[in-house]
């Protein structure tokens, strides 16, 4: 199954970084897999690119029903960058401060969302592509993409995300073909083991894992409608507690306060 996430990433650099690496032959049903997680990572038209850029290559053997599919997909590659959420309130606080300390806008800032949102969704949902991609491209492109790396890196201290960050700085390297000297707002850490995160990328499948709330039936006591999403969610906490573990806990507690506003007084 490694082979689909291979050549995943290679058409990903291809389409956002215009490289050229050689794609391995792949069955028709792997093919689909490709097409299913670009989809589900928001990052197709960066997949079409490189299928377009590779397109001569022999073994970029897509089946024409497929390419079809590929066809429709929209070419806007432009990613929407936003604030991101940030679970721990004092996090949210500092957070607030630094935006208006900086004075609006900046590269170093958008930097920062990336960054953050990306922290977010590692220990939320999984790992989420777009945010990575996008500061991808900012940090390949330090003409037109400025960041104040030692700025960076203070605020990265201040938000509690430093070893996320070098887990990020992994992925960048790993995934998106990046040096460890061009990233430098932050230690890369080799140690860092990406492999349980590509297996969860491979878990297409969209399921209910976050949606497991606690009510009171017909009797005196309260049932969990879905335990177990209510372990994966555990799960996940504790996986990413030496990372984050203020935000760890901070996340399981929010879901399980949530959790218990289904409850009837």
């Amino acid at each position: 199954m490694e082979i689909i996430i291979r050549n995943f990433f290679r058409l990903l650099r291809s389409g956002i970084f215009n490289t050229s690496e050689q794609i391995e032959p792949m069955s028709a049903w792997k093919w689909n897999r490709i097409y299913q997680l670009a989809m589900q990572q928001h990052i197709a038209p960066q997949i079409r690119e490189g299928i377009y850029r590779l397109n001569d290559q022999f073994f970029l053997q897509i089946p024409p029903r497929q390419m079809e599919l590929w066809k429709e997909v929209k070419e806007n590659r432009q990613i929407k960058i936003s604030k991101p959420k940030l679970t721990n309130k004092l996090s949210e606080k500092r957070l607030s401060d630094i935006i208006t300390k900086e004075g609006g806008k900046s590269v170093t800032l958008t930097a920062l969302y990336l960054i953050a949102s990306t922290a977010h969704h590692l220990l939320n949902d999984g790992l989420f592509l777009p945010p990575l991609v996008a500061l991808g491209c900012y940090i390949k492109q330090p003409d037109i993409y400025p960041i104040e790396n030692d700025k960076l890196s203070d605020w990265i201290n201040k938000l509690g995300l430093k070893s996320i960050v070098r887990l990020e700085a992994a992925l960048l390297i790993n995934y998106l073909g990046l040096s460890e000297e061009e990233v430098k707002f932050t230690r890369t850490d080799k140690k860092h083991d990406v492999g349980r995160i590509t297996k969860e990328l491979l878990q297409l499948q969209v399921n209910d894992k976050h949606e497991w709330q606690f009510s009171q039936g017909n009797d005196i006591f309260v049932h969990n409608n879905n335990t177990s999403a209510m372990f994966w969610q555990a799960r996940r906490s504790a996986k990413y507690f030496r990372y984050s573990p203020m935000a760890s806990i901070s996340n399981f507690v929010s879901s399980f306060v949530n959790s218990l506003t289904h409850v009837e007084e």
